[in-house]
Parts: structure tokens; sequence; C-alpha cells
């Protein structure tokens, strides 16, 4: 990248790929590399492009083969002595373009009557071929393209990722994502996050392992602990990815027992982690711990939702805290509150014309509230309104 006419450098866990307008690549750059060793090596591949469109502009196996002779060159290695490695490695290791591109494609014409012996060996083929691009020294890029000349991006993804940068490659990034879309969400919402961590199974360790599924589908799920979990944001995440979601969110990094997963942590809706709870959790010591932070969290939500002028609202999002078995402090703070929240939605009703509504709610505010101030202005209003209804009466 050019910045005031100053070469900057790129930087991180990268491999650049240079594709043709099909999709496939010409060439890579793997790693954080020079702004200079980028600018040279997309000069290459470009000028490698310019070449096949030349000469090949319609011809898939005659373009393979010349992306294939100019990674050699930058080997500093001819055909013929690439063949010849290609034959110490495999004897069938010979350069067959319509065969590599059906290796792309995931199958061969004859692939209906195709043994499982013979599908195998095809990747054999490409191996063999890398291998004996590996013999000639250079960059890794030029040896990896020159077995693999003109691979599809989806097909070859991997292999650059792992090869090139020395890093896995993780294609399904879906939970990482959605896990930060819910921590974003539950800023905007002021809602306490329970972050769930797990080992994971399957294939790519993205399912619940059987820990994470019991504490999902028991635990959770028991009354106890499924009412107050609805005042929350529930994130779950295999723990090896856990970096990148710090990154995406913003949290602070955060240190866990991975001898002991799942693992639950309490975060507050900024992040901030409470507490986190291994092993065994029982529905009824969750529910305990969650109740008062969730209830905090309805008193700043209302706050919001009042300012907003979103009543009735706020009003909801105080009755579901209502009855929480917190102590009697915070109790008596949402008991307050919600007195507050419903003067104001009689005195909207009032304006608003809708004397019926006013009144009731009113009476609810006069009976149910603890702030003598709050119930005596509560009694005028009422008596007010009365007095209006009666003189409007025939």
């Amino acid at each position: 990248m050019e910045v005031d006419g100053t070469l900057q450098k790129n930087g991180g866990n990268v491999a650049t790929c240079f594709c043709i307008p099909d999709g496939r690549v010409i060439h890579a750059v793997g790693g954080p590399v020079s702004a200079e060793r980028l600018r040279d090596e997309a000069l290459w591949a470009v000028t490698v492009y310019k070449q096949i469109r030349e000469y090949a502009p319609d011809d898939l196996d005659l373009q393979m083969q010349l992306v294939e002779e100019a990674h050699l060159a930058a080997l500093r290695a001819t055909p013929d002595a690439y063949y010849r490695a290609c034959r110490r490695h495999l004897v069938s290791a010979r350069p067959n373009y319509h065969r590599v591109r059906q290796i792309y494609a995931g199958q061969s014409e004859s692939s209906s009557s195709e043994s499982r012996y013979g599908r195998q060996r095809y990747s054999v083929l490409l191996r063999a071929r890398y291998e004996a691009a590996k013999s000639f020294e250079g960059d890794q890029a030029h040896q990896l393209f020159a077995s693999q000349p003109l691979p599809p991006f989806l097909w070859a993804r991997g292999q650059i990722f792992s090869d090139l940068s020395g890093q896995k490659l993780k294609l399904n990034r879906e939970l990482v994502y959605d896990a930060a879309e819910r921590v974003r969400r539950a800023r905007d919402e002021r809602k306490p996050i329970v972050l769930v961590l797990y080992h994971g199974s399957g294939h790519n360790k993205e399912r619940y392992d059987s820990h994470t599924e019991r504490l999902m589908n028991w635990t959770f799920a028991r009354s106890q602990a499924s009412e107050p979990l609805q005042g929350c944001e529930i994130v779950t995440l295999p723990s090896r990815q856990l970096a990148a979601f710090t990154q995406l969110t913003e949290l602070p990094e955060y240190e866990i027992r991975t001898d002991i997963l799942p693992c639950v942590s309490i975060l507050g809706p900024d992040g901030q982690r409470i507490e986190t709870l291994n092993g065994e959790i029982e529905p009824a010591y969750l529910a305990r711990r969650l109740w008062p932070l969730v209830s905090e969290c309805a008193l700043e939500q209302s706050a919001q939702l009042v300012e907003r002028g979103e009543l009735l609202e706020a009003l909801r999002a105080l009755q579901r805290v209502a009855d929480a078995p917190v102590f009697d402090a915070l109790h008596d703070r949402i008991t307050d509150r919600i007195a507050a929240v419903t003067f104001q939605l009689a005195e909207d009703s009032a304006a608003g014309g809708r004397t019926d509504d006013a009144l009731r709610l009113f009476r609810r505010v006069q009976s149910g509230t603890r702030d003598a101030d709050l119930r005596r202005q509560a009694g005028e209003q009422i008596a007010l309104l009365e007095w209006a209804a009666s003189e409007d009466a025939p």
C-alpha cells in the first residue's frame, strides 16, 4: 500500500492469492511480507497472466502448462528436470493437465466405474508432483503452483494458507461471528452475557460434546435456570476460538482452564467477567448467581428505554424481574422504578385523553408504591381526573 508516496508494509497471518477472472489461483504469497515484496509478487502474477491471455486465451490445458513453466523458471528448473524428479517420486506423476483438472473438480470422467484405489491414485499424483517441485530450492509458492498450476481458489485455499502461512485455515467462522454479534446486542440492550466455552466434537470440533449437551439441554433447560437465562444473552463457542472472539468483540482476554470444560462465564453487558463456573452446575445454583445481575441490568434497560420514550417497554423489562428472588434492597429499587414508570404512563394516558387508562394506572401507583410523595401525586391526579369526568357528565 502506498501512503504519502511511501510504501507501507502489510502484516498479519495472511495468504494473498492472485487469481484470474474465473477464480483460479495463478500465484500466492504467504505470511506478513514487505510492501515491496507484495508489489513484486503481484507484478510477477500480472506478467504471467498477460502471457496466458496472449498465447492461450481459450485453452485451459495450455494455460496450465504456461503457468507451470513460469513457476519452474522461478525455481531455476527446466520442465525436463522437473519431470525426471516426478518420475523419481512416482512414475505416473508426469504432466497430464487434463487429469489434474479432473482432480480439481473432485471427479474424473470415469468416476462412475472408478475404484477407490483409482480415486486415491489421483491425490497421490499431486503429492508426487509437489514433492518433485520441492526438490528445487526456491519460494514455496512457486513449488506449490508448479505442481498444481491454476487450481480453483475454493479447492486449494486450505493448502495455500497452511503451506504458505504455517496456519491452519478455519473455513467456518460463522460461530465466532455469531458470538460477536450476540455480544454487540447484549451491549446495546444492556443484558448480561452467559459465555459457554466447550471442547467440541465432530470433524471441526464445533458441535457440542456430551458434557456441553447436558449443560445446554438439562441445566439451562430446567425452569429454575431458564427463567433468569431469558434475561441474558447466551453465547456458546469452542474454546479454541476464544482469542478470535475477544479480538472481534474487544473484550479482555480471558484465562480459562481447558482441563475443565465446558465452563460458564457470567459477564456484565460490557463484557466484564463477574464469575466463572466449572464442572457440574446445578440449575438452582446458576439461578442464584444470575438473578441479581439480571435484575440490575433490567434497571439499566428500563432507564435507557425511558430516555427514548419507550415507557411500555421499560415497564415490561421491570415486570420480568419484579418477583426475582433477590435481596430486599434490590427488590425495593425495582418496585420503586415500576411505580415511577407506571406514573409516567398514566400521565401520558391522561394527556392523550385516555381517562380510564390513566385512572387505572394512577390507582395502581397509589396502592402499590412505597414513595409517599408519589402516592400523594397519584391521589391528586385521580381526584383531578374524577372531577373532570364528573364535569363532563350530562
